[in-house]
């Protein structure tokens, strides 16, 4: 028998040992941004689901956009980031 998990959430990202990066969303931009998925559920809260969500308050320090695009990671044994 198969098992599904459902990573839905912030919380749900950090308990299974993912990680979150935001870039701006402008194309001739596309800078990293400095946000990380402690930060993020330190402003967030751990329950914030994270598919289809554009967190409120983020700007581009290069560009001046709100947008953001967000990339799911997995953290790979041995390896910490910072922040996380």
């Amino acid at each position: 028998m198969t098992t599904h998990t459902a990573i839905e959430t912030l919380g749900d990202l950090r308990d299974h040992a993912m990680s979150l990066s935001w870039y701006c969303a402008d194309e001739r931009c596309a800078r990293l941004l400095g946000l990380t998925l402690a930060r993020a559920i330190e402003l967030f809260g751990a329950d914030q689901v994270y598919i289809g969500w554009q967190p409120t308050g983020i700007k581009c320090a290069e560009c001046g956009c709100r947008e953001t695009t967000m990339i799911v990671q997995p953290v790979p044994p041995g390896y910490a980031i910072p922040g996380r």
